[in-house]
């Protein structure tokens, strides 16, 4: 019986350890015909441990090279999202290739546009290369996609600091802290502050005393200052006066 790429993409997909008759010995070459044949993510160690006993580099590197050949004529799409993360995978991880892993993850968003293990990766990778644009539209995504409230929080956080920090963009971290104040019936006091002063850098004075008049009557019962932590009524009424005043002419 003749076998197409597409039943060996299947072996490739199912076919794990259990077949121990098919054990990768001998050299890269080996491996990678033997992987051609009935490779398996859970096959990988095999694989590592044979190539840390016998020395062959290259024995990642034609496992991946067998992943890449194969994936264009697999059909189901989830089967090749999954070749498609471990060719990224091997790439980052033992083939030290970030412009490869970089392509497999973003031709994993291609396909699944969701996929938390892309972007992750990507958040990453791009974080460590310094990439700030392609980290914030990562970010973007990722909020986008994000269904707990606090690691949504962080994410937004994370899009302002960097908007301000790394594009010089006050108006992009502002967008991205008015997401966290208008989803929040109580924001974080960081969000709140750091909102507060990009408002004023932009000069934007009513939302700054809109953004103070909110937290009135929030400060819990304590101590007479919260700090870093919250500002009490007295304080509040103390920056309303003072915003107005020198901004708005309003002195009443």
């Amino acid at each position: 019986m003749r076998v197409s790429r597409n039943m060996v993409a299947v072996a490739v997909l199912n076919i794990g350890p259990a077949s121990s008759r098919y054990t990768c010995t001998g050299t890269a070459r080996s491996i990678a015909f033997t992987s051609r044949r009935f490779a398996h993510p859970a096959s990988v160690p095999r694989i590592s441990r044979a190539a840390a006993t016998d020395g062959l580099s290259g024995a990642w590197a034609a496992l991946s090279e067998l992943y890449r050949k194969v994936e264009p004529d697999v059909m189901d799409d989830v089967a090749k999202l999954d070749m498609v993360l471990r060719v990224a995978e091997l790439a980052r991880t033992r083939l030290d290739d970030r412009a490869v892993a970089r392509q497999y993850y973003v031709r994993a968003l291609e396909l699944a546009s969701d996929d938390l293990r892309a972007l992750t990766a990507l958040e990453r990778l791009y974080e460590e290369d310094g990439d700030a644009p392609a980290l914030l539209d990562i970010l973007k995504r990722r909020v986008e996609v994000e269904t707990d409230a606090p690691q949504k929080i962080a994410l937004l956080m994370k899009q302002a600091k960097l908007s301000e920090d790394k594009l010089a963009d006050p108006r992009g971290a502002i967008e991205a802290l008015e997401q966290i104040v208008e989803s929040e019936t109580t924001p974080p006091f960081s969000a709140l502050r750091m909102l507060e002063r990009l408002y004023g850098q932009v000069e934007r004075w009513n939302d700054v005393l809109a953004l103070l008049e909110r937290q009135l009557g929030q400060a819990p019962d304590g101590p007479p200052s919260g700090g870093e932590s919250y500002r009490t009524d007295v304080e509040l009424h103390h920056a309303i006066g003072v915003v107005a005043q020198k901004n708005l002419s309003d002195v009443d």
